[in-house]
């Protein structure tokens, strides 16, 4: 999802190495905000599938819960492991072997014939996502400061966003309906892979500490625990609340539209992804305080409309609700 308030993109970008070389900024703008667009998509792809699958697999509402936690909680790991790997290997090698790991993950998506292989994939795609964030976000930043740091906050909601409503689209619309998003994925980021291959990167340091980095290490400077303790509760419901319509949100829409149309399952999710990556630009300039205000505000009144449209029975209230959210 993207982040209302610091995504892991941002937070590990801090502990990751200048790039260095010459080349057209804007160009590797676009190529590794492109990736975290696609790698955040991929996340989302399965998101319309999930009931088809439980209907097939015999699977049920916690199945569906699980594949959506599960990825969620692979990247974190490779977020506190693999986070600052980039450091000592260079960017090159973490990027294309995340981009590796996710081409993997889409061939397991597409072959699956049971709920092993894809909670196997969602596994490799998560460590994949949390390993490529830091890089990818820094190098971002190194491309254009101000560019940089507004393109790592709005792309992981663009990519769900888009992910979720292609894959919809394609589900419902397209041949091979539980393949072909996942095959159009990988030409995606093997043309990435290409296309990063040839960037001029920093090799990284090979300095000493790689096992060291490798262990999770997680602190909050004494300085900074007041605000944390103040605002891990809205991130927490932020991050909750995407997992709500990644997972269950599919079925909640067609229930509440009367309708069979798969179509309908990535709507929720990109009208959430969507106005989210909105907010986080038209939004930039508000101090702190503020920002947090309106957020929880909009958080907070999203939620509950999303309870009245429950109630009601109404498609339209839940689309506003979720906007607003």
């Amino acid at each position: 999802m993207s982040s209302i308030i610091d995504s892991p993109m941002e937070v590990a970008a801090v502990t990751t190495v200048r790039v260095e070389g010459s080349g057209d900024r804007t160009g590797r703008l676009a190529l590794l905000g492109s990736i975290v667009v696609s790698f955040l998509a991929a996340s989302a792809a399965p998101t319309p599938l999930y009931e088809h699958y439980d209907v097939v697999w015999g699977g049920s509402a916690l199945t569906t819960t699980i594949a959506f936690g599960i990825y969620a909680g692979a990247v974190l790991v490779g977020l506190l492991t693999l986070g600052e790997v980039s450091n000592h290997l260079g960017r090159r090698v973490v990027i294309l072997s995340a981009l590796a790991a996710q081409a993997v993950a889409m061939v397991l998506f597409a072959t699956a014939g049971s709920f092993t292989p894809l909670l196997a994939g969602r596994v490799v795609q998560g460590i994949a996502t949390g390993a490529a964030l830091g890089a990818l976000g820094a190098g971002m930043i190194d491309a254009h400061r101000e560019r940089g740091t507004l393109a790592s906050a709005a792309a992981p909601g663009i990519g769900t966003g888009l992910g979720a409503l292609s894959a919809a689209l394609v589900v419902g619309y397209l041949p091979w309906p539980t393949h072909l998003i996942y095959l159009v994925l990988v030409v995606v980021f093997v043309g990435q892979a290409v296309a990063i291959a040839r960037l001029p990167f920093n090799p990284g340091h090979h300095r000493p500490g790689l096992l060291r980095d490798l262990r999770p290490q997680i602190a909050v400077p004494p300085v900074a625990r007041a605000a944390f303790l103040a605002v891990a509760p809205v991130l927490f419901s932020v991050w909750a609340l995407a997992g709500f319509y990644g997972s269950l949100g599919p079925l909640l829409m067609r229930e509440l539209a009367d309708s069979t149309s798969v179509t309908l399952g990535g709507i929720g999710l990109f009208l959430l992804a969507g106005v989210a990556s909105v907010a986080t630009v038209a939004l930039r300039h508000l101090d702190t305080t503020r920002t947090m205000r309106v957020g929880i505000t909009a958080l907070v009144t999203g939620v509950l409309g999303t309870i009245v449209a429950i109630e009601a029975g109404s498609i339209g209230i839940y689309l506003a609700a979720t906007a607003i959210a």
